[in-house]
């Protein structure tokens, strides 16, 4: 993680968040991508999971 981090503070904030800036990355950004495999991703998803379970418990 910390070699991707050091990759991504050497782009400029238009490379990181300007549609199409990078062929690849098609319709959304290299910011985006950034976000999607860092940690963020996955306190997104214990949220989501907490919230499910929580939802679980009050069916009960």
């Amino acid at each position: 993680m910390i070699e991707v981090l050091a990759l991504l503070e050497k782009e400029s904030d238009e490379s990181l968040f300007a549609k199409g800036h990078y062929s690849w990355t098609g319709t959304t950004t290299l910011g985006s991508y950034a976000v999607s495999v860092s940690p963020s991703h996955y306190d997104w998803a214990i949220n989501k999971i907490k919230a499910h379970v929580r939802a679980l418990k009050d069916e009960r």
